[in-house]
């Protein structure tokens, strides 16, 4: 983000995650005292918002979804 000052990664891509049951498919990143709740999302490059829920996945936050389609044409 442009102003990324008391940001910070909270879970990283591929880490396990018991009460999913699964892996971590992407990165969560918080906001000052852990809460990111009215900060803006930017994405690392041009893509389509396949997905985007304030309330997020079950327990979890906000939650926004991007594809992108990479220079080979894969997504």
């Amino acid at each position: 983000p442009p102003n990324a000052e008391g940001i910070i990664r909270g879970h990283d891509f591929g880490q396990y995650r018991s009460y999913y049951g699964g892996y971590h498919t992407g990165e969560d990143w918080w906001g000052p005292d852990g809460r990111s709740l009215g900060l803006q999302v930017h994405s690392i490059g041009h893509g389509t918002v396949t997905y985007a829920a304030p309330r997020g996945w079950g327990t979890d936050g906000g939650t926004v979804v991007v594809e992108h389609v990479l220079a080979d044409s894969d997504t």
